[in-house]
């Protein structure tokens, strides 16, 4: 070893109104903290982890893995926690994975439900009005995606879900009377209370994820507001729609200017 602490991971979320800073020392965590921050996450994150290690007589030098919730959600969640698993990575060398978002309340289903019978759950999260992310997951020893994450309008879901699923997410309470015409239609068990995922679930997720030497790459999923309405935000600079998309691809194919 170099004088790090042999196997020090640390896991980052900054999703729906949270940020979540979970240190594990091997397969135990040594430190979790949870910040209801809203619109301070930029604020709050990088200055809590420091004190974290400061306080535990560590550096960021010291980690060996870092894992990060990478989406989909807030878009300025996702590039807080992104960049600052970059310069963590730049500095101690310690290799990264993502874990999405959905995936990580499969897991603190599994926590809370650990008898549950073999069935199917989906993760149902709010996206934007009239939007949601969607993810199956079949229960059978840890949950195993079903499929990718789509983006749909919430009435669809009538289409692809099976009988006798579960559900959960924060789109049940963004959504409580069509949910609850599906629990009736389609026999479905309803777990609206679980909207967040705790440092154990956020743990397990990220041991069941592969850890790679570059950067991770975000998940979106849904465009970006901004590019919805480039036109209309380019109006009041004074430039025109072709104007503004041109400006667009232009630094889209620029390299970056820092060499880190």
């Amino acid at each position: 070893m170099d004088g790090r602490e042999k196997d020090l991971g640390l896991v980052l979320s900054a999703e729906d109104g949270l940020v979540q800073i979970v240190l594990l020392r091997g397969a135990d965590i040594a430190v979790a903290q949870t910040w209801h921050c809203d619109n301070r996450a930029t604020e709050i994150l990088p200055a809590a982890l420091k004190d974290m290690l400061t306080l535990l007589g560590l550096s960021a030098r010291d980690l060996v893995k870092i894992a990060c919730v990478n989406g989909p959600g807030s878009f300025t969640g996702i590039r807080l926690v992104l960049a600052l698993s970059q310069a963590l990575h730049r500095v101690s060398g310690a290799k990264l994975c993502a874990i999405n978002a959905l995936a990580c309340l499969a897991y603190e289903y599994q926590l809370r439900r650990p008898q549950s019978e073999k069935r199917v759950l989906f993760v149902v999260t709010h996206a934007r009005r009239n939007l949601v992310h969607v993810q199956p997951y079949l229960l059978d020893g840890r949950p195993q995606p079903m499929a990718d994450i789509s983006l749909i309008d919430p009435k669809v879901l009538c289409d692809i879900l099976p009988t006798g699923a579960i559900c959960l997410g924060n789109a049940l309470a963004r959504y409580p009377e069509l949910f609850g015409d599906f629990a009736k239609t389609f026999s479905l068990t309803l777990e609206p209370e679980i909207l967040h995922p705790s440092a154990s679930a956020l743990q397990l997720a990220a041991q069941a994820s592969d850890y790679q030497d570059f950067d991770l790459e975000p998940l979106y999923v849904r465009p970006c507001d901004a590019l919805e309405n480039l036109s209309r935000l380019a109006a009041r600079q004074g430039l025109s729609h072709e104007e503004a998309w041109q400006s667009y691809r232009q630094i889209l194919q620029k390299a970056p200017c820092s060499a880190i």
